[in-house]
Formats: C-alpha cells, sequence, structure tokens
C-alpha cells in the first residue's frame, strides 16, 4: 500500500517474519499499550504501531515517530483488512500459505536457537574476558610512524638518497619526487603495526632509527622506497567501551559457527548438487 510522506510516495511493507524475530530477539513492547485502532473488533496496540518500524526503509526509520504514525496506524488496518479476507477467502488453507507457514516458523525456531545459544555465551563476562586477553597481547606489541619516498626504478632512489646525504630535506624531498600517493603529505604515512605494510617494506622500517632513514632503497612490488622513521611508540590500548560491540560480534560470530558445527557432528546431512549427485559441503571462506 501506498501513502505519500514529506512529499515522496513510499510503500509501507510490514514484513511478518521481521517483526516476530525481532521480538523473539528479546525487543520490549512499549509498556504504553493504549488501543491505536480497531478493526472489526480486534484492537491495534501501540505497542505493535512502534514495533512495525522496522519494516520500513532505514531512512524512514530515521524519522520522528511522531510523523510516521498515523501511515504506520493506517498500514496496520491495511493488514488486518486483507488478512481477514484471506481467511474468509480460505487463502491460508492453501498448501502455497501452508508451506509460507512452515518456513517462517522454521526461521523463527532457528533464531531462537541461536538467540538462547548466544545468550548463554556471549556474557558481560565472557567480553570482559576476551578484552583482557587482546589488550595483553596488545600491551606487547609496537607501532612505528614513517616516511617513505617511492621511485619507480634504482637508479631514481639512489639520486634521492645521494640528496639526502648532502642534507636534502625529506618531506621537501619527498613532495618533489614520490610517485606514492603520500608525497604530497611530504610521504606521511602515520601509525602502523606489524602486518599492515608488505614484508619487506616493513622489516626494514622497524629496523630503523627514530631519524634515521633507509641507505639503501628497498624494492617491493610498488616500486624503490626510501624510508625514514619518525617515532616508535607501544601500541595504544583502546578501552572495553571502544570495542566491547566489535568483541560481542566477533564472540556472536563464533558461538553461531561453533553451534552449527557441533549440530553437525550430530547429524547425518546429504547434499546434491544442480544435477542430483552428491555434493560436500562448501569450504567456508574468511571473513
Amino acid at each position: 500500500m501506498f501513502y505519500r510522506l514529506n512529499g515522496c510516495v513510499v510503500m509501507f511493507v510490514v514484513a511478518l517474519p521481521i517483526l516476530v524475530l525481532s521480538v523473539i530477539n528479546g525487543s520490549a513492547l512499549a509498556q504504553e499499550d493504549r488501543v491505536a485502532a480497531v478493526v472489526n473488533g480486534r484492537e491495534i496496540l501501540m505497542s505493535e504501531v512502534r514495533q512495525s518500524v522496522i519494516g520500513l526503509p532505514e531512512q524512514y526509520q530515521q524519522m520522528p515517530f511522531d510523523a510516521l504514525y498515523p501511515h504506520l496506524v493506517e498500514r496496520l488496518v491495511a493488514m488486518h483488512l486483507l488478512a481477514g479476507d484471506a481467511t474468509r477467502q480460505g487463502l491460508d488453507q492453501t498448501e502455497e500459505f501452508k508451506r509460507y507457514v512452515e518456513t517462517v516458523i522454521m526461521q523463527l525456531r532457528e533464531r531462537t536457537a541461536l538467540t538462547d545459544e548466544i545468550a548463554k555465551q556471549v556474557t558481560d563476562e565472557s567480553i570482559k574476558a576476551f578484552y583482557l586477553n587482546y589488550v595483553s597481547a596488545l600491551t606487547e606489541k609496537e607501532e612505528v610512524h614513517a616516511r617513505h619516498i617511492l621511485l619507480k626504478n634504482k637508479e631514481d632512489a639512489e639520486k634521492v638518497i645521494a640528496d639526502l646525504v648532502a642534507g636534502g630535506d625529506f618531506e621537501a624531498l619527498a613532495k618533489q619526487h614520490s610517485t606514492g600517493p603520500s608525497g604530497p603529505q611530504g610521504g606521511d604515512l602515520g601509525f602502523f603495526s606489524n602486518g599492515q605494510m608488505v614484508p619487506a617494506f616493513e622489516a626494514a622500517a622497524f629496523a630503523l632509527e627514530v631519524g634515521q632513514y633507509t641507505a639503501e632503497a628497498v624494492e617491493t612490488r610498488f616500486g624503490w622506497h626510501i624510508i625514514k622513521l619518525e617515532e616508535r611508540r607501544a601500541m595504544p590500548v583502546p578501552t572495553i567501551d571502544e570495542i566491547g560491540d566489535k568483541i560481542r560480534d566477533e564472540l556472536t560470530k563464533k558461538v553461531e559457527g561453533a553451534y552449527i558445527e557441533r549440530l553437525l557432528g550430530q547429524s547425518t546431512v546429504s547434499r546434491f548438487d544442480m544435477n542430483g549427485d552428491a555434493m560436500d559441503a562448501p569450504v567456508a571462506t574468511v571473513q
């Protein structure tokens, strides 16, 4: 059904599986549960109206609820009228409808099982333990702040090194000669830690003393680099508030994966390709 909202024609769709899943996920219904409408004797509650916001396109979910309210109520009224008419016509007795209901119920069971498993394992305590383990390893790491001048060939690099030996300014020479995107910034690469740069570049940068540049150009697939070390420092340690959500997401993925693997180990599963031949499970890709 279409409505005009702020000059735009919008189709409001209330997705039944999403609505129900959000409730199973623990979304609390609004405490203010007054009646928003009555359709053929069936009450539509304020909590249902609030919950239906999740069926909107994302840009409309950001709008004030009071602006959306009359349109949401009208969509729920239409939904109840259409659902009632489907029942009157016996459309909910068709095989297609029954298969759809079976799919929705399976989705609800899937979400319920995962939600319960995640709630048991992804706790404040498990998040804190993960965080403490993470920062303990992080405090032993170091990162460096470096600049570089990137040249296309070794001969050009050697000429720039000769200019540096003669007293040339590294930043000025980077701006003048570097072919890399950091050239206009004097070759500034900011801080980086192990594993963020190509191995040859990284090894040379971490081997330097502060203020020192490489006496010989370092070759990588990008070209020839002259590297200068600006600073060293211990890796900054983020607070648990800063990365708590990321930790929760990572633990959630691990719990889901382990749960499914455990069930697979307890079950017999046969897979078939599009031709009906036996097929192995696909190899999981690294996220």
